[in-house]
């Protein structure tokens, strides 16, 4: 498995020597209000106009190619949705490369019930869901779960879950992965954002917008649910929402931070994948004492 030989803590990268030299690279691009952002895999520059994203760390020029293309396929689609429109060609260093989006309107969704969130979730379900998955445009999204490894995902969760401090969450690790592979064997697949969350769900008065597209694929509709059982009583989801989707959503949940340490491992982010780990084993050990 390929770890870079620089490891990064995306946390701790100071993106303002990124931002001032991107600004001689794109100096028509309106620099003065500059607001810095880290998320799990690219540190952001918010423009006025535009987010730059900046990925670092092993393959940082692939990831940020593959990345621009699936989200240029998955806005070609006939969605109704606002989503970010890859701009410019992407600058790259050796310890870099940046690409520049359009921003979408709105605010991330804030709901603390599900009778408010499911005025948002269930209308953008829906368009998703009634994607046709034969269109060129579907066809040609990234694989489910390629940004960690996708069908080797199993074998990176055998590597990383080593660094886990007992037999017991190793097998449980490993058991997840085999659960969650076998459930959505028989899912009939859908176009799937892939990271669903409602800081990627952003409200305006008049539309809703997707951002962080990049994860979309063809793939279980039940990923798609994997925040709202973590964040909803299941008796309220279950009005709206199919049980067995639910049940897979659940799996999806649980093999979540396996999925982020893959993906951690994968990018050479040492302090990304301990967290995940940790956070894998905390909540199974708070499942077990439930």
């Amino acid at each position: 498995m390929t770890v870079s030989r620089d490891p990064v803590n995306l946390r701790e990268v100071d993106l303002a020597p990124v931002a001032t030299a991107l600004e001689a690279t794109w100096p028509a691009l309106r620099w003065r209000d500059r607001r810095f952002v880290h998320g799990a895999f690219h540190g952001v520059v918010l423009l006025e106009d535009v987010a730059v994203r900046v990925a670092f760390g092993t393959g940082h020029r692939h990831r940020t190619t593959v990345e621009a293309e699936n989200s240029r396929r998955f806005q070609d689609l006939p969605h109704g949705l606002a989503v970010p429109t890859p701009v410019l060609e992407p600058a790259s260093t050796r310890d870099w490369t940046a690409a520049v989006y359009t921003r979408v309107d709105g605010a991330a969704l804030t709901a603390s019930t599900w009778a408010e969130a499911r005025r948002v979730y269930l209308p953008v379900l829906e368009r998703l869901r009634s994607l046709p998955t034969h269109l060129p445009g579907a066809k040609a999204l990234r694989p489910v779960r390629d940004w960690c490894g996708g069908d080797a995902w199993p074998a990176i969760v055998d590597e990383t879950t080593e660094a886990l401090p007992t037999s017991a969450l190793r097998d449980l690790a490993r058991g997840v992965v085999a659960e969650l592979l076998h459930a959505e064997a028989d899912a009939v697949p859908a176009v799937v954002h892939g990271d669903l969350s409602p800081f990627n769900v952003l409200v305006a008065t008049d539309s809703v917008g997707l951002i962080d597209v990049d994860h979309a694929s063809v793939a279980d509709p039940a990923i798609d649910l994997s925040w709202l059982v973590r964040s909803f009583p299941a008796d309220e989801l279950r009005r709206d929402l199919r049980p067995d989707e639910l049940a897979r959503a659940r799996l999806h949940r649980t093999a979540g931070p396996l999925q982020l340490a893959a993906a951690a491992h994968r990018n050479g982010d040492s302090a990304l994948l301990h967290h995940a780990l940790r956070t894998f084993a905390s909540r199974a050990v708070a499942a077990a004492r439930a």
